[in-house]
């Protein structure tokens, strides 16, 4: 500590060691004890009252004053923002590969300008782990799930296989703190990539929209993707290989007729599916969401509701059909950062890490907002 109280020391140098790599164990220790307790201190008064009495203010009055009007920073937001109650709901990470995808499906993220249109070609890998053990250190406990997206992550296996390479490397690994580690993909290698996945990706989600295959190559404008004996066959795999696969389904609403909803999930549970997940298109403006459509399912005896949660942004329901298979309902928002922040963090090729989907809004630049800890998620008052 002595030689970071003694140095002068840029505050872009600070701000980068503190919110960066995290190597610098000075900076983190002196936010620790705030950010563990900010709850407790996210309002003016009490906040406050703990830059009057810091008793760990450091001897170098240049990091006392930038580290001061960092906490200055929670100031403002605490006018702008609260503490969602209950604050410990699962970070969402997303990393997000640059590989190319052979669809073209109208409500993908990448469309509308998600992730930043990728503006990286190549993969940094270790950037991209090392951004990851970042996020798990800011986060200071609370749970994550990793999920690999892109692109299609299997478009390019080279590039699939080496990011899972270095997050064992890295030793990111499914532990008390990382509950999941997830894959979207739409199947084109899927089968291919299969074995490298087993031991380090345990769900994989497999993007569907529709059960009938000529209807399903019309959504994602091309024929290279799993027919419905293929995903048989990669369901069948994956479970040698100690993976479970999950079928997605986006809808414009929740306003789908009940028969063909439920046609959808016992077609998936049929072909080695062990859950069903339906989520609304974020750029539709929904007319039915998963509250009403929620409402209904209470009276289908086949349905049970196991989880139901609406915040800011997003509605979420868990169900289960004839007690065995898991029915997902998700109705969000394109960007989460309008209403919330905290909820989710997106990780680029390049490791640059983002709080939306379109890479506006840098982790480490949060304009008028300071630097919150990612433990906590922050709903606009």
């Amino acid at each position: 500590m002595s030689k970071i109280e003694s140095e002068v020391l840029p505050w872009e140098t600070i701000r980068e060691r503190i919110y960066g790599s995290l190597t610098n164990p000075v900076g983190y220790r002196l936010l620790a004890d705030l950010y563990a307790n900010l709850p407790k201190y996210f309002d003016e008064n009490k906040l406050q009252e703990m830059l009057d009495n810091m008793p760990w203010k450091p001897h170098n009055e240049l990091l006392a004053g930038k580290l001061t009007d960092r906490l200055l920073d929670l100031l403002g937001a605490a006018k702008e923002y609260t503490v969602r109650d209950p604050w410990y709901s699962v970070l969402s990470v997303k990393l997000v590969l640059p590989s190319k995808c052979q669809a073209n499906c109208a409500f993908c993220y990448n469309k509308h300008g998600g992730y930043g249109r990728q503006v990286v070609s190549t993969v940094d890998y270790t950037a991209m782990v090392t951004a990851l053990l970042a996020v798990l250190r800011i986060a200071m406990g609370r749970p994550i799930s990793v999920e690999i997206t892109g692109g299609e992550p299997t478009s390019e296996p080279y590039i699939l296989d080496s990011l899972l390479d270095k997050m064992v490397m890295g030793g990111i690994t499914r532990n008390d703190q990382v509950k999941r580690i997830t894959m979207t993909s739409n199947g084109y290698h899927l089968y291919e990539c299969m074995s490298g996945l087993a031991g380090k990706v345990k769900y994989v989600n497999l993007s569907l929209h529709s059960t009938d295959f000529e209807e399903r190559t019309k959504i994602f404008g091309t024929r290279n993707i799993p027919n419905n004996e293929e995903i048989v066959i990669l369901t069948e795999e994956a479970a040698r290989e100690g993976i479970d696969m999950s079928g997605v389904f986006v809808v414009d609403d929740f306003s789908m007729d009940m028969e063909k909803f439920d046609r959808t999930n016992e077609w998936c549970e049929k072909h080695g599916l062990v859950s069903t997940r339906w989520r609304s298109n974020v750029f539709e403006k929904n007319k039915v969401g998963v509250k009403e459509f929620a409402e209904k399912l209470t009276d289908n005896p086949s349905y049970k509701l196991v989880v139901y949660e609406e915040a800011a942004d997003s509605c979420y329901a868990i169900l289960t059909r004839n007690g065995s298979h898991l029915v997902y309902l998700l109705d969000g928002v394109e960007d989460s950062t309008q209403t919330s922040l905290g909820v989710s963090v997106v990780i680029r090729g390049d490791g640059k890490m983002f709080h939306d989907a379109s890479c506006r809004m840098p982790v480490l630049n949060w304009g008028q907002t300071g630097f919150l800890p990612l433990k906590y998620v922050y709903d606009k008052k």
